[in-house]
């Protein structure tokens, strides 16, 4: 009797039951890879699509000991970095949550423009603002130096809508509330000791700066502010695990101890060289002042 073996000349059929055991491992290995360019085509639409249209309105509770009776409950909306081009959705739902928030103060912590480009949507954001009849305050960003008579322009605004500009500079609103705010620090135009100059020591007072490079300065403030509000780091801007592009150094977001008392640094609205946010949300802070 003859015996005949038959020759299994194709590489991808397993000896054992005939399974194509490598070709499942290379179909895996393609599903996987395939998966894995979904994935990140959905995390960047996400990133450039989704998330810096998602305004998230955050709430915070200051305590303040001493507080006088009339500021207890006193809200603060906190502006920053809003880097208009046009009037859109995100700006529609800035102004839609502070309609919903009726703050009794909306401060303005720079970079609202980058260039004259964008001054007539500012104007319309402005228009849309003025219908609150809330007070305002602002200060400069980096990006407001960044063109010559750019500030000039943004300064006839902002006086054109009752916005009080502070640069290096304190006053006190018709509320009592003392505010002191400094111009950008990031473009080294912050002169801390003119801004603190005459500021009165007693219990609300918030401070104002754009940039929270400040912080850092060694001299120590015997009396500390209520509140001290910073923008310009949009939070990184982008978040994958620690790497934050946009920005460096140790005031990134959120809340820190600083020389000047309790300070929280905002993600800010807007986005900066690329108009891209991931994990980073862009963020309307709301501050409400209590008596401790």
């Amino acid at each position: 009797m003859t015996s005949i073996r038959m020759k299994n000349d194709d590489p991808d059929v397993a000896c054992s039951g005939g399974e194509k055991v490598s070709m499942t491992r290379r179909n895996f290995m393609r599903s996987l890879v395939s998966g894995a360019v979904a994935a990140g085509g959905l995390l960047a639409l996400h990133g450039a699509v989704i998330e810096p249209r998602w305004l998230e309105v955050t709430w915070h509770e200051i305590s303040v000991s001493g507080l006088p009776v009339h500021l207890d409950g006193f809200v603060i909306a906190h502006l920053t970095d809003l880097h208009i081009h046009r009037f859109g959705h995100l700006e529609g739902q800035v102004i839609q949550a502070l309609v919903d928030c009726k703050p009794d103060l909306v401060v303005m912590t720079g970079d609202m423009v980058e260039s004259f480009r964008d001054l007539d949507a500012f104007v319309q954001f402005l228009e849309e603002l003025a219908p609150l009849g809330v007070e305002s305050v602002a200060t400069l960003g980096n990006w407001e130096h960044s063109t010559v008579g750019l500030i000039e322009k943004v300064q006839e605004i902002y006086d054109d809508y009752d916005v009080r500009l502070l640069i290096n500079e304190g006053m006190r609103l018709a509320s009592g509330l003392e505010v002191a705010g400094t111009d950008d620090g990031s473009t080294g135009n912050a002169d801390l000791g003119a801004t603190l100059a005459g500021v009165s020591t007693e219990p609300g007072r918030i401070f104002l700066t754009h940039a929270p490079g400040i912080f850092y300065a060694q001299q120590v403030y015997d009396m500390p502010f209520d509140l001290v509000l910073a923008g310009h780091t949009h939070g990184g801007q982008v978040r994958l695990g620690s790497w934050r592009p946009v920005t460096s150094g140790h005031y990134v977001a959120g809340y820190y101890d600083t020389m000047l008392g309790r300070a929280y640094v905002s993600r800010g609205i807007g986005t900066t060289n690329l108009p891209v946010r991931l994990m980073c949300r862009p963020e309307l802070p709301i501050f409400t002042l209590v008596r401790a």
